[in-house]
C-alpha cells in the first residue's frame, strides 16, 4: 500500500479508533478495516485468556503472576473498543480484579490478532 493510500484508509478509521502517534504497518490498517467491515461479527463477541509469567521482586524473590482476562469488542458511539474484564494473582497473594476499557488502535490490532482472527 503507498503513502497516500495509507494516509487515506487511516483517515477513514479515525472515525472508529484512536490512533496517537503510533506508527502502522499495512497488516495492521488491513486488521482494523476488517474488524470495520465486519464489525457485526465482532460486536459482542469474548474471547478469554488464560496465562502466567514468572518475575522477581526484591522482598519475596522469584514469583508467578497468573491472569485470567476476558476480551470483549463492544461500540461506544461511532468508537470500537474492547473491554477487558478479569483478574490476576500471584502465588500466594489474593486475587486482583482487572477492568478497563481499551480504546488505543495499536493494543486494539493486537488483541484482535491474537484472540479474535483465525489464521
Amino acid at each position: 500500500m503507498d503513502r497516500k493510500e495509507k494516509m487515506d484508509k487511516k483517515k477513514y478509521l479515525k472515525q472508529y479508533f484512536e490512533f496517537g502517534k503510533d506508527r502502522f504497518s499495512d497488516n495492521e490498517i488491513n486488521i482494523l478495516l476488517f474488524l470495520v467491515n465486519n464489525i457485526e461479527k465482532f460486536i459482542g463477541a469474548s474471547k478469554n485468556a488464560n496465562y502466567s509469567h514468572e518475575d522477581w521482586d526484591l522482598d519475596d524473590g522469584k514469583y508467578t503472576r497468573h491472569y485470567d482476562e476476558t476480551y470483549t469488542i463492544e461500540r461506544k458511539g461511532s468508537k470500537i473498543i474492547c473491554k477487558e474484564e478479569g483478574s490476576y494473582r500471584d502465588d500466594a497473594g489474593p486475587s486482583i480484579p482487572i477492568k478497563r476499557i481499551i480504546t488505543d488502535a495499536k493494543e486494539l490490532v493486537r488483541i484482535i490478532e491474537k484472540y479474535f482472527i483465525k489464521r
